[in-house]
């Protein structure tokens, strides 16, 4: 019985190694598959082809079973829209027109002959078990896993190029001769090895290799099982012959018949592992895909429920916007409504038109405020044989500036009126101790007030109003006409005499809580007739615009006034406003805008 179990011992070994020569020709196959569909290669093929020619060179067992292989897995597959077609070779002129070359090792061809037939056309040549850097590249089985190396130089050489190469557990590159001489070695042993020479094998060993072996292949165990029983009923049976001394002719014929069913059982066997060996493949594989698919599904699901998820949190948000953009509409609504209310109040306590063209017929007042209400406001009152008028920036703009311009309005009003002050520099003394008495009434400090030019004309004013109607001089008899008095906080006033620009500038302190405060003085100045007079806040000279957003600046807006001076008043308020709107251009403005201007008959 041991010797028995020796023989199959030594029939699977061999049978092994049969067993991995197959496997070896599958895996090169599959790699020069995959290879091609994985990798991009570029200058192989004309544009002009229709199909992809595969050529195997030589008649060894090796390179047949690989061509079959590959003519019975992908004769119907394409790659880059064409389909493969498989070529056998027996000689070296036989290459001509392939696009795809295998060469195995054991054929023994001349490689300087191959390389030479080959030359410089864009041919993919393969090889099995070559010496390194031979073909552009070069496989190898050992160890379960196909090694390989390229030629990077001989690809190059024949304008071929290789990207996304594929790596894995299963193919291993080889990038230096000393290792891939090693593997040759190696390989060229364990063949030696498995093929040469008597096997010794315990019996005890021999068991626990068998049943190892029916672990893994149970399947063909049992078909080789029933090889044995058939092997040992023909031995009977021929023991039982050799007994009688003669066996008939016609017994002969059944054994022979037994031992071609025998062979054809071993055949079967073969073929049957390989359908074996062809299903795990195919199991393995689909098992793969069920995976993948069950994860996509997963991750289907998963990306589904948080988009459902934030399609309802943006929803809730969107409403949640929605309800608060109603509110501050609302909100802006009422607001808005105030503010034009509050305007309503603001431009009631501004001189009309009409009061000012019938006190001063010969003046223009631009105003532009930068909202709706404004911080700045211009002022006029007539008392007896004076006309005082005046252009106030009050602290910030909008709805606080104007708030603070209505207290400082009031105050001007009580400091002529009620106290009957008409000294401009008295005037703001008394308009600063209002508004500082207004303010201490809050808790907190208030440190809000008002940058103004106060002027005074004292003359009698319908024989200036007629003078001015006929565009005609006072008589010397009225001289003291033409007197004007002129007090400032912070801002001046300028006058316009025969082509030049007088400037009178005011104190350099604020109405309003101020440290190093002082009583504001007054000027006197003695008017021409043709003299106009200029009044204004900084809103005009700070406003940014022009080709590089720069601020107007005081002595461009000189320069305006100068240059259209001897325009009519209507005249230069149109040229001013133009002026303003196209220096502003499409940037936002800035301040309030207030100018007054005013010519003496």
């Amino acid at each position: 019985m041991k010797k028995v179990l020796t023989y199959i011992f030594i029939f699977l070994a061999f049978t092994s190694n049969a067993q991995n020569e197959k496997r070896a020709h599958k895996i090169v196959a599959l790699y020069m598959y995959n290879f091609l569909v994985n990798s991009e290669v570029s200058g192989m093929f004309d544009k002009g082809e229709t199909e992809i020619t595969t050529v195997f060179l030589c008649n060894d067992e090796f390179t047949y079973d690989l061509e079959k292989w590959w003519d019975k897995k992908w004769s119907t597959k394409e790659v880059g829209g064409l389909p493969f077609k498989t070529k056998h070779a027996s000689s070296l002129s036989d290459i001509k027109g392939a696009d795809i070359l295998f060469v195995s090792n054991e054929c023994q061809y001349d490689i300087k002959k191959i390389k030479s037939q080959i030359g410089k056309q864009p041919i993919l040549f393969f090889g099995y078990k070559m010496d390194y850097n031979v073909p552009m590249i070069n496989f190898v089985y050992q160890d379960e896993k196909l090694k390989y190396s390229i030629n990077h130089d001989y690809l190059a050489k024949n304008k071929i190029s290789i990207s996304g190469f594929m790596n894995s557990s299963t193919y291993d590159p080889i990038t230096n001769e000393k290792e891939w001489n090693s593997t040759l070695e190696k390989l060229e042993y364990e063949l030696s090895q498995n093929g040469s020479g008597q096997i010794k094998v315990d019996a005890n060993d021999l068991d626990e290799l068998l049943k190892e072996y029916r672990e893994k292949q149970n399947k063909l165990d049992q078909i080789e099982e029933r090889l044995m029983l058939s092997e040992s009923e023909l031995k009977e049976n021929a023991e039982e012959l050799l007994k009688k001394d003669s066996i008939s002719k016609s017994r002969q014929l059944e054994i022979l018949a037994q031992e071609e069913k025998l062979a054809s059982l071993n055949e079967s066997i073969a073929n049957q592992s390989e359908q074996i060996g062809a299903q795990k493949d195919t199991i393995s594989s689909q098992k793969t895909i069920i995976t993948i698919s069950i994860l996509f599904v997963l991750l289907a699901l998963g990306g589904g429920f948080i988009i459902y998820r934030s399609y309802r949190e943006k929803k809730a948000a969107n409403e949640a916007l929605d309800k608060q953009k109603r509110l501050v509409e609302l909100k802006n609504t009422e607001i808005t409504d105030s503010i034009n209310y509050a305007k309503r109040i603001q431009t009631a306590i501004l001189p009309p038109p009409k009061l000012f063209k019938s006190k001063l017929p010969d003046s223009f007042v631009f105003y532009q405020p930068k909202d709706i209400v404004a911080g700045d406001f211009y002022w006029m009152q007539a008392i007896d044989d004076n006309i005082f008028f005046a252009a106030a920036d009050c602290t910030g703009h909008g709805v606080p500036g104007a708030m603070v311009s209505v207290i400082c309005n009031g105050a001007l009003n009580r400091a002529v009126r009620e106290f009957k002050l008409t000294n401009p520099g008295e005037i703001l003394d008394k308009v600063r101790d209002i508004v500082i008495q207004e303010f201490e009434k809050s808790e907190e400090e208030m440190k809000d007030g008002m940058d103004i030019a106060l002027c005074s004309l004292s003359f009698n004013s319908h024989a200036y109003q007629q003078a001015s109607a006929r565009a005609k001089e006072f008589s010397v008899a009225q001289d003291d006409a033409r007197v004007l008095k002129f007090s400032g906080a912070q801002n001046p006033l300028w006058i316009i005499r025969n082509g030049d620009l007088l400037e009178f500038k005011g104190d350099k302190q604020p109405i309003g809580k101020f440290e190093a405060a002082k009583p504001f003085t007054s000027k006197e100045i003695k008017l021409e007739p043709g003299d106009q007079l200029y009044i204004f806040t900084d809103g005009f000279a700070d406003q940014f615009g022009g080709e590089n957003g720069k601020k107007y600046k005081a002595k461009n807006l000189k320069r305006l006034l100068l240059d259209h001076a001897d325009k009519t008043m209507e005249q230069q308020l149109s040229v001013i406003s133009e002026t303003f709107e196209e220096w502003r251009g499409s940037l936002e403005q800035l301040d309030d805008v207030c100018v007054i201007g005013v010519r003496i008959p």
